[in-house]
């Protein structure tokens, strides 16, 4: 089964954009969707839609004040706005993209474009225009109509590449084109949760079979039990790729405030284990760092990360860095945390609450002698700057989901009704999703008192029922017998709850780890 990521991987990356092709690319997509739209010039660029306000910003983040269609300004203008932004800060800068350099990147990766149905939008020398450039890249180009006539046309016009219907479909069409396309070029596509058997049976006398909008695991396995050629998705469901890979995405080593072991013993430690990848995160807990302190902490475990990395030995490979904490309290620093380093991961969290007008650490707190009301408070005022944090951090994963417990229920054995805080924890888990951002299973409180993962099995399905499926694993290890600690466990626990791969970041973006 062949697997396309329409309009780029963009559950993770802006839509329809280079940075969301790329990803499809790494990721073992064998296509990818894009949609077409074309400027005053006659430059043919990516956009779903006639005007450029849903997906691009001002280059500062703002929206654009008035409503800009695409055919009313020149190519050199669309450049001005960023496509980005919008989507997430690590994004910040990314242009609208010229579909030559696309088609380019196409005949140099091997991914085929698939060209959407916005092509018939076109006037008639607009088509021809775009036909001819198509023209030159055969087979690593596909075109999608909704009009019978308009694949006819393409069919006799463009004689190399592929095609795919996505219209009307009954036993005279299918009858009508089998006789005009060879079945070798030609996909019919259908909607995965409808699609009747029997319809299925018959396009796939003529053509492919092409299921969509294959979004989960259970539309996935429809797809293959009405033997589907190919699927589509936004990015939810993965190729089967770096299948038994693993890699620990939360670690710490002496460059941060609380761990004694040097980076060579934590990465030595993690090979026994059988880790392949591992991510030095070390803290930078902006609300109590000295600027000095933090900047410099962060800089030596990347020199130290590369370092290693450069003797090409048969150790973990290491990926540089960073938890950011508390950065909603100095948000100005935190931006600078996060621009220190050319990082492969930034993990957001929250160790530290407001007290009484001061920033405490939860860690410290004795929660003995607070009584219900305080610590249901406490909570309630954890998880909103955990939403803000969301709101306003450029990170990758958000780490430790409930860290809190560790201590509450934990260290001090009191109770918390989190049925009172669910809303909040739903809340969280959307922004998420809607964000691109990894959920953590932070595996290193099942060792100790607290007895479970944070976040717990209940909070990992609703994650999943929402939408959700990038998951890394944390083992937050701080001494080097933590390392990749209950990682089989939390792999058994995500495969019962339906997930299908684990993720770890390289150069900020994820890369699918199929469970065995």
């Amino acid at each position: 089964m062949k697997f396309q990521a329409y309009l780029g991987v963009c559950t993770e990356c802006p839509e329809n954009t280079v940075e969301s092709i790329q990803a499809a690319s790494e990721q073992g997509y064998n296509s990818v969707g894009i949609e077409i739209n074309i400027t005053s010039d006659g430059q043919f660029v990516l956009l779903c839609d006639d005007t450029v306000n849903r997906t691009a910003r001002m280059p500062g983040g703002a929206l654009i004040p008035r409503e800009v269609s695409v055919r009313d300004i020149t190519y050199e203008q669309a450049l001005e706005y960023d496509f980005g932004i919008g989507f997430s800060r690590k994004f910040k800068g990314t242009a609208i993209p010229f579909l030559l350099d696309v088609l380019e990147f196409a005949a140099k990766s091997g991914i085929v474009i698939s060209i959407g149905s916005s092509h018939e939008r076109l006037s008639g020398d607009e088509r021809e225009a775009l036909f001819s450039i198509l023209g030159d890249y055969g087979s690593r180009v596909r075109i999608v109509c909704r009009s019978l006539s308009l694949l006819e046309f393409a069919a006799k016009t463009l004689p190399k590449i592929g095609l795919c219907y996505e219209g009307e479909v009954d036993g005279e069409m299918l009858e009508r084109i089998g006789r005009n396309i060879p079945k070798s070029r030609l996909s019919v596509r259908l909607d995965v949760n409808s699609a009747a058997r029997e319809l299925c049976e018959a396009v796939k006398k003529y053509a492919l079979l092409e299921l969509g909008e294959v979004n989960c695991t259970e539309a996935l396995a429809r797809a293959e039990a009405l033997e589907a050629d190919a699927v589509w998705t936004r990015g939810q469901i993965k190729p089967p790729v770096n299948e038994g890979i693993t890699a620990d995405m939360h670690t710490h080593s002496n460059h941060s405030h609380d761990c004694r072991v040097s980076l060579f013993d934590m990465r030595e430690a993690q090979s026994k284990t059988g880790t392949d990848f591992v991510a030095v995160t070390n803290h930078s807990d902006v609300g109590f760092y000295k600027l000095r302190e933090a900047f410099e902490n962060i800089r030596r475990a990347a020199d130290d990360a590369m370092e290693l990395n450069a003797r090409n030995d048969a150790f973990s490979r290491l990926l540089v860095g960073v938890e950011i904490g508390d950065g909603i309290h100095c948000v100005d620093m935190m931006r600078r945390v996060e621009r220190l380093c050319d990082y492969d991961v930034i993990i957001g969290s929250v160790h530290s609450t407001l007290k009484d007008g001061e920033l405490v650490a939860y860690s410290t707190r004795d929660f003995s002698c607070e009584s219900d009301e305080e610590i249901d408070g406490f909570m309630m005022s954890y998880f909103a700057d955990l939403k803000k944090t969301v709101e306003l951090g450029d990170f990758d994963i958000l780490a430790h989901l409930t860290c809190p417990l560790r201590y509450v229920v934990g260290r001090y054995g009191r109770r918390v009704d989190m049925e009172k805080h669910r809303g909040a924890i739903t809340e969280i888990l959307k922004l998420i999703i809607e964000k691109g951002i990894a959920l953590e299973l932070n595996t290193s409180s099942l060792s100790l008192a607290l007895g479970d993962f944070v976040p717990c099995k209940e909070i990992l399905a609703e994650y999943r029922r929402l939408g959700g499926y990038l998951v890394t694993l944390g083992s937050d290890a701080h001494v080097v017998s933590e390392a990749s600690a209950n990682f089989d466990v939390a792999k058994e626990h995500l495969r019962e709850l339906g997930f299908r791969d684990v993720y770890y970041f390289k150069k900020r973006r994820a890369y699918p780890c199929r469970l065995t």
